[in-house]
């Protein structure tokens, strides 16, 4: 399991936020659908897919030794996702629904912290 920064270890002591190992093909998030929370990966990768047949593009995101990736953005729970999200290399990951999000400000403030590289559904956004 990959290293865990600050912000991320206070998100698990919340009862309804998930730890977890997903494998290779396992898809977070379709295309079309509204994200039901926030992932936070701490290794591995996924795919990022747009568009379907000779106008399909893919995008890997990798999580950077030693960071955490945030995807999508806690903005975007209210949007239908233009993208699929799919792990490509195994990841660890915590999911932190977006119930939890709207109802908690320490959520909010650990989730937008400036260790998390943030990943937004139309692309990669500063922290």
């Amino acid at each position: 399991m990959g290293s865990v920064p600050d912000p991320v270890r206070r998100l698990l002591g919340w009862r309804d936020v998930i730890r977890g190992i997903r494998p290779a093909g396992q898809v977070l998030l379709y295309r079309g659908h509204r994200p039901g929370g926030v992932f936070v990966l701490l290794s591995g990768s996924v795919l990022f897919e747009r568009g379907a047949g000779e106008l399909k593009s893919l995008r890997e995101v990798g999580v950077p030794e030693g960071g955490a990736v945030l995807l999508p953005l806690p903005t975007e729970l209210d949007v239908e996702s233009p993208v699929q999200i799919t792990v490509a290399t195994e990841v660890d990951l915590v999911f932190v629904p977006g119930t939890l999000i709207e109802s908690d400000e320490q959520i909010a403030r650990a989730l937008d912290s400036r260790e998390l590289r943030r990943e937004g559904l139309r692309g990669p956004r500063a922290g």
